[in-house]
């Protein structure tokens, strides 16, 4: 049976019934509601709001949550060399953000509604759902996890000024005392790497620069920030992180922090239910024990999906006779997507079809089992497989498109 989609209005309290107020009855207006349909604590006070989080971040991927177990690490030495830089730098407070609960489509919401604004010498980034106005600057972001407010940013902008344009990869090499191999495309791979500098490709590719998939492969942009984290070089962090937010939202990419922005949702006020939470899974630790067994895997192949391009490609996916946690939680989280478009859909349809019902004078009603009965799905129909699989397939072909796009603007 369709269910329905229903706009609906809070009237704020009438003045008279505060203390000290006046006895004198004034008018209240009333703030629109938009709900999203599968969870109506999720709203929105502006009609194209929720069209843009239905349409353009529902299906969207969020990065896998991942944290560094920081007692695991400090208990080992050979690992004080990096935790030494990230603490400098303020870094270390942000990449060991633990949250055992995450609230996917709150985070969903946040990226639908944000909107990035320079402030003077602030970046400033605000969205506004639930009722709620999330503002967070980037000196907010640094005092909050004692990163520095001054410092330079990390950008390819083509300007003679700019310290990091036309940046040399090999600097960044020579820091983390690394010789790479180069795949076909010519990038650096990180095999090979030893544990402390595979902890810094884990912090990088997963938190800082928080991605999918491409995770074997370094980016001119994951190169450059790895030098600033060990030379080190003053970098203003806060301004970072926001504008890979920004960034992130812009270019239909994954979408990242997920574990930041939980915090910072908590900061601002946010309660949620049980109900409406993802429960964390071991892989979200980065530990030790994953760093190190990964030195001895050339292909980065035992801990997350770097080598599944879609479902949808043609030729068949190799595993090399390994399908790890991640592999399956990121096939999950895209089938729970695909699902949730179904849900909204049907939704959708049930909404529109009652309009039609109500213009036409009559009501809304809830038949009967026996009433359906001629009208419920029987055994299997190749007609309606059909159907169904392409409906799907257009919705993974959209995920493989965005994937296929981030991994060619990494190159």
């Amino acid at each position: 049976m369709a269910s329905r989609t229903k706009r609906k209005t809070i009237r704020q309290p009438n003045s008279s019934s505060l203390p000290g107020s006046s006895s004198q009855q004034q008018s209240t207006p009333e703030v629109p509601r938009f709900v999203y349909p599968l969870n109506p604590r999720i709203y929105f006070e502006d009609e194209a709001n929720l069209k843009t989080f239905l349409e353009r971040f529902v299906p969207r991927k969020i990065v896998i949550p991942r944290y560094v177990d920081l007692v695991e690490f400090e208990r080992n030495q050979d690992f004080e060399s990096v935790l030494s830089k990230l603490r400098s730098s303020g870094l270390l407070n942000v990449v060991t953000i633990r949250e055992t609960q995450v609230p996917f489509d709150y985070i969903k919401a946040f990226y639908a509604s944000l909107i990035f604004k320079h402030r003077g010498s602030q970046f400033v980034v605000t969205a506004k759902f639930c009722g709620k106005e999330v503002v967070v600057t980037s000196s907010e972001l640094n005092s909050m996890f004692g990163m520095s407010n001054s410092g330079g940013e990390i950008t390819t902008v083509n300007n003679d000024q700019n310290p990091w344009y036309d940046f040399d990869e090999r600097k960044c090499w020579e820091a983390m005392d690394f010789t790479p191999q180069f795949n076909s495309s010519k990038r650096p791979m990180v095999s090979g790497m030893t544990p402390p500098q595979r902890l810094l490709q884990y912090i990088y590719s997963y938190i800082l620069r928080g991605r999918v998939g491409n995770h074997p492969q370094m980016s001119k942009d994951d190169s450059m920030l790895i030098y600033a984290i060990l030379k080190p070089i003053p970098i203003n962090w806060g301004k970072f992180i926001l504008t890979y937010m920004n960034f992130c939202r812009a270019k239909k990419r994954a979408l990242p922090y997920p574990l930041l922005v939980t915090h910072i949702l908590k900061q601002k006020g946010f309660e949620f239910t049980t109900a409406e939470m993802t429960n964390d899974t071991p892989f979200w630790r980065i530990r030790v024990e994953i760093v190190t067994r990964a030195q001895n895997v050339d292909d980065d192949s035992s801990d997350d999906d770097d080598d599944v391009v879609a479902p949808t490609q043609k030729h068949p996916i190799s595993y090399r006779g390994r399908v790890s946690l991640p592999m399956l939680y990121d096939a999950m989280q895209g089938l729970q997507t695909s699902l949730d478009n179904l849900k909204i859909q049907q939704a959708i349809h049930g909404y529109n079809l009652n309009q039609l019902l109500v213009k036409s004078g009559e009501h809304w009603v809830v038949p009967s089992m026996d009433a359906l009965e001629p009208y419920m799905y029987h055994g299997s129909s190749s007609s309606q497989d059909t159907t169904t699989y392409q409906e799907t397939q257009g919705i993974v072909a959209d995920d493989a498109a965005d994937d296929e796009e981030d991994e060619m603007d990494e190159e």
